[in-house]
């Protein structure tokens, strides 16, 4: 499944890259870590670094963690979910549900940690707001 948007990806990746590099360096960011966004761009690793989730594309955050899931469910996930019984299938889903309801519960007063007086001032360092938006667990 990977192979189906991944060749786009890299190649839109590439055509793109200069202008990429040209904004991180007008805004003054180390070449090391202009390295680093190039890295995780490519390896659709920014689903892993919150800090790191909008860099360069931000919509690639969601192909970084579609890719997770896709190579994580058949290998990690499914094999030992087959062996469930009826009823440890039904407690998987009620304790997935609530989960759910936990992040929503946590992305909904997230935004105290982007913005402080009331929606007006951003706060300098997006770190939690980030966690809460862009981890691949949620």
């Amino acid at each position: 499944k990977v192979m189906s948007y991944y060749p786009l990806h890299f190649l839109i990746s590439t055509l793109f890259a200069p202008m990429f590099v040209v904004v991180d360096r007008w805004r003054k960011v180390p070449a090391t870590t202009t390295a680093f966004h190039a890295v995780l761009n490519y390896t659709l690793g920014q689903a892993w670094f919150p800090s790191a989730a909008e860099i360069w594309n931000p919509p690639t955050w969601f192909l970084s963690a579609l890719t997770f899931v896709n190579l994580a469910l058949p290998t990690i996930v499914l094999p030992p979910m087959s062996q469930l019984s009826k009823d440890g299938l039904r407690k998987l889903l009620w304790g997935l549900g609530g989960l759910s309801i936990v992040q929503k519960l946590s992305y909904s007063q997230a935004w105290q940690f982007r913005c402080k007086g009331a929606y007006k001032t951003r706060v300098s360092s997006p770190h939690l707001w980030n966690v809460t938006r862009f981890h691949p667990i949620w």
